[in-house]
């Protein structure tokens, strides 16, 4: 079963094509889930009604990180992955990327072109991978020697939503910021959509950086910069992993695995030097 509870589209849609792709090269089934702003509770008796019904679960952001969900299935006895979550659980395996060098690298790209003042907007707070690539972003500022001013620093949810209220609020400090890095595309794209309602030309005026390479980083204009998460191939990991799982011999040790996938940067073309002011 694939459960989610996904505010991104374009993520859901990524991690949809590598599940079921695999999914039918496997001969296996995949039951989808969709739990709509549920509270623990509503967590709890979800996935308790889940046992004896499937084989495996597979929890993307932000279920991954549900305390409720993943106590109800492992005291189930059901075998459980999580996918992109920030670290590994004592109790579920996982597949991910290192957010934490990701959300550096990003970070040294602007500084490198010249960037001493950068905006972030922030993923969801109760994430582990938002604060991993936000502890990146960071690293790579004080290596610079440069300091972090707390009103360039916004937060949001990963919705192109809260990606327009968090650029408003950067733009309208009163020294705004030459670069904006937003922790996804969802929120990248909603920060060009303000830079252009403002009449800034990005990256002319201003710079802006996304994060998971999705279709929203190549539909709007300029394309984004933005670190390339392989959604669908952790989707095909996460399957892999599930089923040597399930088909483990029954009475030998649970094995949780910790699965780490590359990344990369990917420029475009909405990066340039800061204008002189």
């Amino acid at each position: 079963a694939l459960i989610y509870t996904n505010p991104s589209g374009a993520y859901l849609r990524e991690l949809l094509v590598g599940l079921l792709r695999v999914a039918s090269n496997a001969a296996i089934q995949l039951v989808i889930h969709y739990w709509d702003n549920f509270d623990p509770a509503a967590e709890r008796n979800a996935a308790r009604a889940l046992g004896g019904r499937v084989d495996g679960v597979i929890l993307p952001p932000p279920l991954c990180e549900s305390q409720a969900a993943v106590t109800e299935l492992v005291k189930a006895g059901i075998p459980v992955i999580a996918i992109a979550s920030g670290h590994l659980s004592d109790d579920i395996s996982c597949v991910r990327i290192d957010d934490f060098n990701a959300g550096k690298q990003m970070a040294e790209h602007l500084i490198q072109h010249g960037h001493t003042r950068i905006g972030f907007i922030r993923g969801r707070s109760d994430l582990s991978a938002s604060a991993r690539r936000y502890d990146g972003f960071l690293s790579a500022l004080h290596a610079a020697g440069l300091q972090v001013d707390p009103g360039l620093v916004q937060q949001g949810d990963y919705t192109y939503r809260s990606g327009l209220a968090a650029t408003e609020r950067l733009l309208s400090h009163r020294r705004p910021p030459t670069a904006i890095f937003a922790s996804n595309d969802d929120m990248g794209a909603a920060a060009i959509s303000v830079a252009h309602r403002r009449g800034l030309e990005v990256p002319r005026d201003l710079s802006v950086v996304g994060f998971d390479d999705t279709s929203a980083a190549t539909t709007v204009w300029p394309e984004l910069t933005t670190i390339h998460q392989p959604i669908a191939s952790m989707a095909d990991a996460a399957i892999d992993i599930l089923l040597r799982t399930i088909r483990h011999t029954r009475g030998e040790a649970r094995v949780l695995t910790d699965h780490v996938m590359p990344h990369r940067l990917v420029v475009r073309d909405s990066v340039a030097r800061p204008p002189t002011r």
